[in-house]
């Protein structure tokens, strides 16, 4: 028999785990909490829920588990012991999701000669989360892990944390959640089942969501530039012609996309005024004579009105020409005056479908010139990410820090 199985033998002979390790009834065991964050599996928003993957450190005095002449077992001051041969603290996690009846890891617990043990087992803890996505993709979530004694009192198994935060020397980065900060706080809660005192360790993990940068600028590069080519092609309603340089610049960029515009280099923006024919001196000279007020209307109608659509004046006149002409001179004034407000208001019409097909044409080009910034940024940051960045990223094994 070795001096470990001698030792082993010698203080559990009579020993029993399913009492608490005291002498004395009235002593209570104190339990020094604390956890080791070794990665944030995930983050649950719809459901609230939080997944690490944690290192539960227990530690305290084993009152039973002493040996004092350590030169009788060759000077052994510390061993290995496994943690189902010992009575084990009842710590549970207040708020968690699952099922309590898993339990945690069979590791083995650490014995010192002085009867003081530590037991840390791995385990993975999904607990509740209050989630606050308010400033969604730039939110905060502070979650919090409750642990303590679910059957013993605060009398019988007192709960403390054995630091002021959570232990992330062995922390593994999340890609999605930036680790901001921890806390560790000790509360002491009176249920109003029990009058006895309940205390627990509460730990507080803060993360951070990492947005996508490269995704949200690409995302509103393209917001913008639809705003901008709604906002150019329902320019058009303004009656104002188009700039000569937009126009230039137009033609060079429909060049470059094998595109055809229609832009008018003639129009003129000071041609166009609203309502600016007035009436004319007219007289006329024969009453009974039809064809000669007719040709006297188209002799005052001004030039550049365009007459080449002949059947378009010719209903005209033959809706709006009353039957017999031969009345007064003035009756004769008013059928030229509204001749002539009609050609005037067919001119300007033509004039403002004119400056809305530049402005469209513009936007038309435009919408297509933008197609193509956004397409060759989305292929270019792809190949850049996936590509270049891999085959340029070099790892010194010498540097790296080996966490484990």
């Amino acid at each position: 028999m070795t001096e470990e199985q001698r030792l082993l033998y010698f203080l559990l002979r009579t020993y029993d785990k399913s009492s608490r390790p005291v002498i004395k009834a009235s002593t209570p065991v104190v339990i020094r909490l604390g956890i080791t964050l070794t990665q944030i599996l995930d983050v649950d928003e719809k459901n609230q829920i939080l997944t690490t993957n944690i290192w539960l450190d227990q530690e305290w005095m084993d009152e039973k588990l002493v040996w004092d002449n350590i030169t009788e077992f060759a000077h052994i001051q510390k061993m290995r012991i496994p943690c189902d041969l010992v009575w084990l603290p009842d710590i549970v996690l207040y708020n968690s999701v699952d099922s309590h009846n898993k339990g945690y890891m069979k590791s083995l617990a650490f014995l010192d000669s002085n009867g003081n043990v530590f037991w840390p087992p791995i385990v993975k803890f999904r607990s509740s989360c209050k989630m606050d996505i308010t400033y969604f993709p730039f939110d905060d979530q502070v979650c919090s892990l409750k642990l303590g004694s679910w059957a013993y009192d605060g009398y019988q198994v007192d709960v403390t944390n054995r630091s002021l935060d959570v232990d992330t020397t062995r922390y593994v980065d999340n890609g999605e959640w930036t680790l901001i900060g921890t806390k560790a706080v000790r509360r002491v809660v009176r249920y109003p089942c029990c009058p006895e005192p309940f205390p627990d360790v509460t730990f507080y993990i803060h993360i951070r969501r990492i947005y996508l940068t490269v995704i949200m600028a690409m995302s509103g590069m393209s917001v913008v530039f639809s705003v901008l080519v709604l906002n150019i092609h329902h320019k058009g309603v303004l009656s104002k012609y188009p700039p000569r340089i937009l126009k230039c610049v137009t033609r060079v960029f429909a060049r470059v996309l094998c595109m055809k515009v229609q832009l008018d280099d003639t129009a003129n923006p000071a041609s166009v005024r609203r309502n600016t024919y007035t009436p004319v001196n007219y007289t006329c000279k024969s009453h009974d004579n039809e064809s000669l007020l007719y040709n006297d209307m188209q002799r005052h109608t001004p030039i550049h009105v365009d007459l080449q659509d002949s059947d378009a004046i010719d209903d005209v006149m033959n809706q709006n020409m009353p039957q017999n002409v031969s009345g007064k001179s003035n009756f004769d004034m008013e059928i030229l005056n509204y001749f002539t407000q009609v050609m005037a208001s067919h001119e300007q019409s033509l004039v403002e479908k004119q400056i809305i097909h530049e402005w469209r044409e513009i936007a038309r080009v435009m919408d297509k010139a933008f197609f193509w910034l956004f397409l060759l940024v989305t292929i270019s940051s792809t190949i850049v990410i996936l590509v270049i960045s891999p085959m340029t990223k070099e790892i010194n094994l010498d540097e790296v820090n080996h966490s484990y």
